[in-house]
């Protein structure tokens, strides 16, 4: 019974595929102490994991369980890597790889990973992996969490081994993701958080929106790389009204900065025309906006 995950009272590489499964929720886990739960408890530690598979696996080509010739005990350093843009598509929103790497990694032949992703601000589209041959994955993704299991004979080599396709839905806002890696259910690593948003391919100010305006407008820009920016509302005289964005080092990405009609003493101003001017590095773009009272 020991390994059979199905109860088809065999032992094969599929009893494995369904711990992966179990694991990650995309099957119903046997209630603790029955037999189903025995048989998918292939390492016997009362508990159901990635590192169960690897040891049906085992099974699957020793005809017998690993004793102390598996390694138990899986170490090494796991954390994301620089995320890359795909794909922006306009409708959908812009598509981020995020990779997971390993490092100073030793015998690491299962891994579960449980990943904390906004529902509201992205949707997972893929989840790749770069693994020797023989290891089975599964993922899934349900209620704002993304689990990945795997398991093999083989080690995982180190550098990049997951990649998860994000697709950032909000323009505007910063996707923090985070979580935990189990290696072989033994070493637990918590990951730092990665920051996502979407990133423009050029530098842009939009026109203020409402205009003409009473009391207070929104201006978008958006910034292709990291920039030193300024944005400050001058009057048709030429002289500074007010400082929205003063030097300030921000990442590339979309914003949106609000006037309230109101100068940098906090006094509302007079109904005119107003200019806002924006210098983000190399890149300086003026337009003008109407205040009405």
């Amino acid at each position: 019974k020991r390994g059979d995950a199905d109860n088809d009272n065999m032992v094969l590489a599929n009893d494995a595929t369904d711990v992966l499964r179990m694991t990650v929720g995309l099957e119903a886990e046997p209630a603790a102490g029955t037999e189903d739960h025995y048989g998918a408890d292939a390492n016997a530690d009362a508990s159901i994991g990635a590192i169960d598979g690897s040891w049906i696996l085992y099974y699957t080509v020793n005809d017998k369980y690993p004793d102390n010739t598996l390694p138990k005990a899986g170490t090494g350093e796991v954390q994301f890597a620089s995320a890359k843009v795909e794909d922006n598509d306009e409708n959908l929103g812009q598509l981020i790889n995020l990779p997971i790497q390993l490092a100073n990694s030793s015998g690491v032949l299962s891994a579960y990973v449980e990943l904390n992703i906004d529902e509201n601000l992205a949707e997972v589209e893929y989840v790749n992996a770069k693994l020797p041959q023989g290891t089975g994955i599964a993922h899934n993704f349900e209620n704002g969490v993304l689990r990945i299991a795997l398991a093999g004979l083989d080690a995982v080599k180190e550098g990049e081994f997951l990649h998860v396709g994000i697709r950032l839905t909000d323009k505007e806002s910063v996707l923090n993701v985070n979580g935990f890696v189990n290696l072989n259910g033994s070493q637990i690593i918590a990951l730092d958080d990665a920051s996502i948003r979407q990133i423009p391919e050029k530098f842009e100010i939009g026109q203020n929106y409402p205009n003409p305006f009473n009391p207070t407008t929104n201006i978008k820009y958006s910034l292709a790389e990291k920039s030193q920016v300024q944005l400050v509302v001058y009057n048709m005289l030429g002289q500074k009204v007010r400082s929205l964005v003063a030097n300030q080092a921000q990442d590339a990405g979309y914003y949106t900065v609000s006037w309230d009609g109101k100068n940098n003493a906090g006094s509302r101003v007079t109904s005119g025309v107003y200019i806002y001017r924006i210098q983000a590095g190399s890149f300086v773009q003026s337009k003008k906006m109407n205040l009405i009272k």
